[in-house]
């Protein structure tokens, strides 16, 4: 089974409540900062779960074989749109109800404190209950 997810964001210019955001201090000299829209706001991912969906004797087949989820994550920002780009590609198993997950990703968007830095990384997660 595929599934697809959009996902848009606008980041305001000046918040009800937090006035201007709070991008960076004046007493960083970093100059390849650039507001954080020009990284973030446009993404889509496309999941694929080889296993979901069987039913009966298959289910157990599926079960025996761990549950496996395959994703691809594209973002970009909307102010350039694809000036600055990530792209991070997820394989994760669920067994006995641990989700361990393996990701790779190429880009900017690898934190909040240094989202416009390009970075290259890879790492493995756990993941527990989703609400």
């Amino acid at each position: 089974m595929v599934s697809v997810y959009p996902d848009f964001k606008f980041f305001l210019r000046h918040g009800f409540l937090q006035g201007v955001p709070e991008e960076s201090y004046s007493w960083e000299q970093d100059s390849t900062l650039r507001p954080r829209h020009a990284f973030d706001g446009v993404s889509g991912a496309a999941e694929y779960r080889p296993f979901a969906g069987l039913t009966g004797r298959d289910s157990r087949a599926a079960v025996s074989k761990s549950s496996l989820r395959v994703e691809v994550k594209y973002t970009t920002g909307y102010e350039p749109v694809a000036r600055y780009n990530m792209v991070r590609g997820e394989v994760g198993v669920n067994v006995y109800g641990l989700r361990i997950t393996a990701w790779v990703q190429d880009g900017y968007m690898n934190g909040l404190a240094r989202y416009y830095k390009k970075t290259r990384s890879v790492g493995m997660e756990l993941r527990f209950a989703e609400f």
